[in-house]
């Protein structure tokens, strides 16, 4: 009979290798941020000032990467939303698109590609915007430091 135990972290004589940056996915962000500090014999208290410090200091450096990434989702996410209109819904500029062209109604076809194509370079170019501008707020203020 099998004994069912809970894992809190590896074993102390287990060595292992981490493909996500060093991460231990059992552990919160801010207790990963904490952990070098912990292993040094770091007071509890000190530990979570300073890596509330960091956060503090650090975690705006990431809001152009996750704009970056906002946008690249959006634009693949748009795509997968036409694409899937055009197969298998009932409306939609997706079905739009294969409606006029399966009636060869051409002019209809390139007003909707237009619409389309404007649609997505204008929300593209405001997640790019605001990206542009979080990049150059944390510029400025790391050089005022």
């Amino acid at each position: 009979m099998a004994t069912i135990l809970e894992v809190k972290g590896p074993h102390s004589a287990v060595g292992m290798v981490f493909q996500e940056d060093s991460a231990f996915p059992w552990l919160t962000a801010l207790e990963n941020i904490e952990f070098g500090l912990r292993m040094k014999g770091v007071s509890r208290e000190e530990r979570r000032a300073r890596a509330q410090a960091m956060i503090e200091w650090a975690g705006p450096l990431f809001l152009p990467s996750i704009m970056t990434g906002l946008r690249l989702g959006f634009n693949l996410t748009f795509l997968g939303i036409i694409l899937g209109e055009m197969f298998g819904a009932r409306r939609g500029l997706g079905f739009l698109l294969m409606a006029f062209g399966a009636a060869f109604d051409m002019e209809r076809v390139l007003v909707v590609i237009i619409l389309v194509a404007l649609l997505a370079i204008g929300i593209n170019s405001a997640f790019y915007l605001v990206e542009r501008r979080l990049g150059r707020e944390e510029e400025m203020r790391l050089l005022r430091m």
